[in-house]
């Protein structure tokens, strides 16, 4: 008996051997449960948890007499969503796509992680692998992801954002593996821990590409991006965020406090809609970036802002651009404040050009105020700039600045820093800093339109709000 046994165990030992692996495309997909979205009508589909769950009379969710989830979420203060656990395979490829209805876009996020955690706010601290997209009645292209190393599970997350509005019906999600050859989405990011840089703690790792959002604890968009801050636009290509989409997908990155897409009455540079933030005493910015330049070139940006007649540039300062050195490589010492921006104070509009010092491991600073924002009040200010990001070693840089066509700032002179690997990210909102200001928050409500980032290849008609064709 023992012998039948053991030849049995060596047979089945060499039958194994000789098998072809099983790859990673060929492991069974995850079964998603409930994928249509059933349950008792206006209640919270089976198989799915709510998180967040609704808050307020704003804010509703539950299952349609008609099929699908109604997520109706009209609260820019408070994230809305459902979420799903399931096991996966590393290197499984993975599709996702929603079929929605209704007005206005909503989420849908996967994150990979190597076990479920106790707690939901504990997510971001095991995180291996996000990729986010968005879907609306008329955008309903899949998402595609691989399934890191280490991870075990992925969350399926279906998710109105803490600033967007949506009252939309999630008929199904489509879920299914799929070939190697097809492309990941761009913003897929893998976690890492985050550096000590000074970085906001308890925030989460950021996707990279358009339409990806960094994700708190709590499941919001992220005050700080830790770990892929934007990406470098690709040669000879102009990068747009003029919120047409009627979301936040062109966008890089969601920052801080309260945001909304908006549309007539409130104002609008070009098109239908344009971003309003707000902020609030409780936050120190409400901001979006778009992509960064190479380490070093020329660049040119366009983009619009609207100041309301109510506009506080009296108080206490604002910052309403940036050009962000954030992950772009070698570190220099801070000088005390954020990087090249443009800022308000005491009513006037004031540039900031930092950069390495000399040729030595050193920060400095230009500040060049070009005039009184009262004058602006109440209309969209177009801004245009040429710039070439270089160090005084590597020499050439310069900084064109227009304002409604007229040229305020013309700079010669270092404007970036030796040995960067990337070049400064855009960000576009307000920036207040610190938590002293306790101005009139009616003050504090910017609009922003008609983003556009190109290289040198591109003419300053493509890029120059104020050249653009209206729609």
């Amino acid at each position: 008996m023992n012998q039948k046994l053991t030849c049995l165990g060596i047979f089945l030992a060499s039958a194994l051997a000789c098998s072809p692996p099983l790859r990673a495309q060929e492991a069974p997909g995850p079964q998603l449960k409930n994928s249509g979205f059933t349950g008792a009508a206006g209640g919270i589909p089976d198989a799915w948890q709510a998180y967040p769950p609704p808050t307020g009379e704003n804010q509703k969710m539950g299952v349609d007499p008609a099929g699908g989830v109604r997520i109706t979420d009209q609260d820019a203060g408070n994230g809305l969503g459902l979420a799903q656990w399931l096991s996966v395979t590393p290197g499984t490829k993975y599709s996702a796509k929603m079929a929605v209805t209704g007005d206005g876009s909503i989420g849908l996020v996967l994150i990979f992680t190597p076990k479920i955690p106790a707690k939901a706010a504990q997510i971001n601290q095991i995180r291996l692998r996000e990729v986010t997209g968005y879907f609306s009645a008329a955008k309903q292209e899949p998402i595609v992801a691989t399934v890191p190393d280490g991870a075990t599970f992925m969350r399926v997350f279906v998710y109105s954002t803490k600033p967007g509005k949506c009252d939309v019906v999630v008929k199904s999600i489509e879920l299914k593996t799929v070939d190697a050859s097809v492309p990941d989405t761009k913003g897929a990011v893998d976690g890492a821990p985050p550096p000590a840089n000074g970085a906001a703690a308890g925030t989460a790792p950021a996707p990279a590409g358009p339409g990806a959002l960094a994700l708190d604890a709590a499941g919001n968009p992220a005050g700080k991006a830790l770990q892929n801050a934007p990406d470098i636009l690709p040669k000879g290509t102009v990068y747009t965020i003029d919120f047409e989409t009627g979301d936040y997908s062109q966008c890089h990155l969601l920052e801080g406090g309260k945001k909304a897409i908006v549309k007539n009455p409130d104002p609008v540079r070009n098109g239908k809609y344009a971003m309003k933030v707000m902020m609030t005493h409780d936050q120190h910015r409400t901001e979006v970036t778009g992509p960064r330049s190479e380490a070093y070139g020329e660049y040119k940006y366009g983009w619009s802002l609207f100041l309301p007649e109510t506009f506080d540039g009296e108080t206490f300062f604002s910052i309403v651009t940036q050009w962000h050195t954030w992950g772009s490589g070698k570190d220099y010492p801070p000088d005390g404040g954020p990087p090249s921006s443009i800022t308000i104070a005491k009513n006037q509009w004031n540039l900031k050009i930092q950069h390495q010092d000399g040729t030595e491991f050193k920060t400095a600073k230009q500040y060049i105020p070009f005039g009184s924002i009262l004058e602006d009040k109440g209309k969209w200010t177009d801004f245009y700039m040429e710039v070439n990001w270089q160090s005084a070693k590597t020499g050439g840089g310069y900084l064109r600045l227009y304002k409604n066509g007229v040229k305020v700032v013309d700079y010669n002179g270092p404007t970036w820093f030796d040995e960067k690997t990337k070049g400064p990210f855009f960000k576009m909102g307000i920036y207040k800093g610190g938590a002293s200001w306790r101005g009139d928050e009616a003050g504090a409500i910017l609009y922003c339109d008609e983003f556009r980032i190109g290289d040198k290849s591109a003419t300053r008609e493509q890029i120059d709000p104020a050249k653009q064709p209206r729609r």
